[in-house]
């Protein structure tokens, strides 16, 4: 007699001498795929396929026969699930667990079938009707947990569960209970009467936003865990915060801000920099990678308590160093401007640098003499002088020669004595054979007088002589001191 697979498991029913000598194998499959039938299966769906066919094998593994069936895979429509043979009569749970948020739906032939939300396990059992089979969820015709009978279908909108102290919960409606003074948004409050609340005005709530309107007096303290957004906020005592104040938006002070010795103000996320007094001294401290930048349309420094600038600075003009209140150093667009004596080396007299200057001078002998070159320049840094001068005697000298050169820009400081260092770097035509020529600065006067000797004589003439006539050409520099 041939072996059968007609029952809701689909197990091997071997017939009457089958099997001979290999039974035993036969016996252990069947008890494997029972164990099967009481344990977890996964089975997945082609992607995106809108009807799927789980057959229970005959007499060998299948993932249709676990109690508990997950279905796995992609969906993008509601896909319709066959479960075959139907003639199989069993419970079993079943779980949607597709991607693609779509419904899976659980037949067996034309009768009922049971839709399975994604994400969703539901009972369903299987009636085996064959063709017309159907496919029930086990659980809408009543479910009773605890001792708790729950209603079979959905209440109305807006309803609860309620017992009945018996254990038959059924859906009810809210009734006899008056709110009075209600509106939009308002909290209710108890008013005192039995079933009657009041909505109060001075008191609402929009689904976000918590409004008190009028005085609110709190006698005990408030825990805020999160974010309190105040609009303004009046405080008549101390305010004592043990840990961080968090301020995202503006903070205004109407009078100041009062902060201890070496309280720090910190600036800047790895608070780079800082404001503090140690109760002698104030600072000023960055840390930061980048520039310390001051910007102001005009800057200045100034003494406390009195009008006294210390330092003022312009932009695309001067910056200004000031002793007591009177400049001292200003830059310009071309160095600096110093009013005063520069001191070098110390503080007294003789160390102070008072005067600089540079300009040109005109040498001139005198008389009638005319010049192919007449040019000098000068250095005066303060009372010495320093100068050059090149000129050219033309034709016009007159009979005989001279022997001074006025017009120095500065006169020689009155000692009693002539002096200075008068260096010639280039002589020619002069009035004589000139040996050793030199001369020096006339005592308090701006007048240069030649000394030398000729080829005729064996004296050395000091004074008066004379070094130009007719095409003399003359360089020299020489150095002394002013008043």
């Amino acid at each position: 007699m041939a072996s059968t697979f007609v029952n809701n498991l689909r197990l091997n029913e071997l017939g009457t001498g089958d099997a001979s000598g290999t039974w035993g194998n036969t016996t252990n499959s069947n008890l494997e795929l029972i164990g099967e039938a009481l344990a977890f299966g996964t089975e997945a769906i082609t992607t995106n396929a809108n009807t799927h066919a789980t057959t229970v094998a005959d007499g060998s593994s299948d993932a249709g026969r676990a109690m508990i069936l997950k279905y796995t895979g992609t969906l993008d429509s509601a896909c319709t699930i066959t479960i075959s043979p139907n003639t199989i009569k069993r419970a079993q749970f079943i779980h949607n667990g597709t991607g693609g948020s779509q419904n899976i739906i659980i037949s067996q032939g034309s009768g009922a079938n049971v839709t399975i939300p994604p994400g969703y396990t539901k009972l369903v059992h299987m009636n085996g009707a064959g063709s017309t089979a159907a496919v029930i969820d086990a659980l809408v015709s009543g479910l009773n947990i605890g001792g708790l009978s729950y209603p079979i279908s959905d209440g109305s909108n807006g309803q609860f569960l309620k017992t009945n102290g018996s254990g038959a919960l059924t859906f009810a409606t809210v009734t006899g209970t008056t709110i009075n003074n209600n509106a939009d948004n308002r909290l209710i409050s108890g008013s005192g009467t039995a079933n009657t609340l009041e909505g109060e005005s001075n008191l609402t709530f929009n689904g976000s936003v918590l409004a008190l309107t009028g005085n609110q007096t709190v006698s005990g303290n408030i825990d805020i865990d999160g974010i309190s957004n105040l609009d303004a906020v009046d405080i008549d005592g101390a305010v004592n915060m043990a840990t961080t104040l968090l301020v995202t938006g503006e903070t205004t002070l109407q009078t100041h801000l009062n902060m201890g010795d070496g309280d720090i103000i910190k600036l800047g996320a790895s608070a780079d920099l800082t404001l503090k007094h140690d109760g002698s001294n104030s600072y000023i401290s960055d840390t930061g990678t980048g520039t310390l930048i001051i910007e102001g349309s005009q800057i200045a420094i100034k003494k406390n308590g009195v009008d006294e600038t210390m330092a003022l600075f312009t932009p695309d003009a001067a910056a200004t160093l000031y002793h007591n209140n009177a400049a001292k150093i200003a830059t310009t667009a071309t160095g600096v401007n110093v009013t005063g004596a520069v001191n070098i080396g110390g503080t007294g007299t003789a160390n102070a640098l008072d005067d600089y200057e540079e300009g040109s001078w005109t040498p001139s002998v005198g008389g009638n003499a005319n010049y192919t070159q007449q040019f000098g320049r000068y250095t005066k840094i303060g009372n010495h002088i320093t100068l050059q001068c090149v000129i050219i005697i033309g034709n016009a000298i007159g009979t005989g020669s001279a022997s001074s050169l006025s017009g120095l820009p500065f006169a020689q400081e009155s000692t009693g004595f002539s002096v200075g260092s008068l260096s010639i770097s280039y002589m020619g035509a002069n009035a004589t054979s000139v040996i050793y020529p030199t001369g020096y600065v006339i005592n308090n006067a701006a007048t240069i007088s030649f000394s030398g000797m000729n080829g005729a004589n064996t004296t050395f003439q000091l004074n008066g002589f004379n070094m130009f006539t007719n095409t003399t050409h003359l360089q020299f520099s020489v150095s002394y001191r002013t008043a």
